[in-house]
Parts: C-alpha cells; structure tokens; sequence
C-alpha cells in the first residue's frame, strides 16, 4: 500500500489522538487494503461497461433485469456491486481518485501524513479541528488537500 511500518504507526497515534479511536496499524492495513480490494472490482465494472453505473446512487444496475442476472451468474462474487449502494463509495473515490495521487501511484500515505503534520503542528488548526464532527473533519482534509495539491 506504500506504507512503511513507522508510519503506520503515526497514523494509528494521530487518529487516537484526533478522534479518540485506538486503532492497530495492522487494522489500519487491513482496512485499507481492503478498500484497495473493493476499489479494484468497481473500477473493473465501470471499465467494463456491461453494466451501467449511477454516480448519484453509487451503484451498478443493468439496463434490464436480465442483464444484470448474467453478469451475477458470470461473477457471482460482484454481486454485492449490484442494485445496491456501494457502502463508503465516496470516501474510497476520495483515497484512490488520481486527484489526490502523485506520480501514477495507487495511494500516498504522505498526504495524509502531511494534513495531520499540518494539525499538530498548529496549536490553533489542533483546537479548531478537535472541535469539529467526523463529517467536518473530513470535509476540513479535503478542502487542505486540494488547497495544497490542486488538480
């Protein structure tokens, strides 16, 4: 995934430390790698275009029902995909969109490592963010990453 073990391990301190939530770095690899997985399989459908795909619903449906029904039957596996909303779609797009990727690589663990870098470092950015929900947390990192790393 591109992490090495020390960082990791900042990771797993800053998200204790930021959203009170233990987290084991093997927990965090397996979660992202995970992630990594199901990414691959959407990716894989949406290049395949048997089925068609809604950005609003994030999921797969066929334009008929047999369709749909083939391609369950010829990957059984991917039936999750289908006709039913893809669960934490956004979040993953976020991590592994190409926006947020330098150089052609799949992940880079040093974004995130930079924001937190970022929060910790600024006793006042520290307060602000500690005040904040999960979901204007995640909307704080993503308006820094793409203030910092523009498309």
């Amino acid at each position: 995934m591109g992490f090495n073990e020390q960082q990791m391990k900042k990771v797993a301190a800053d998200v204790l430390a930021f959203a009170d939530v233990h987290i084991a770095t093997l927990q965090l690899y397996n979660h992202i790698r995970n992630w990594k997985t199901k990414w691959s399989v959407i990716m894989k459908m949406k290049s395949d275009r048997i089925l068609d795909w809604s950005e609003d619903g994030y999921c797969f449906y066929g334009g008929d029902e047999g369709t749909a029904n083939k391609y369950i039957q010829r990957y059984p596996k991917h039936r999750q995909y289908v006709g039913t909303p893809i669960t934490n779609y956004a979040q993953m797009k976020t991590i592994f969109t190409p926006r947020y990727v330098c150089k052609a690589q799949l992940f880079q663990p040093n974004l995130l490592v930079r924001a937190i870098d970022f929060i910790a470092n600024s006793e006042a950015e520290y307060t602000v963010y500690r005040k904040l929900q999960p979901p204007e947390r995640r909307t704080w990192l993503r308006t820094w990453l793409l203030n910092q790393f523009p498309a």
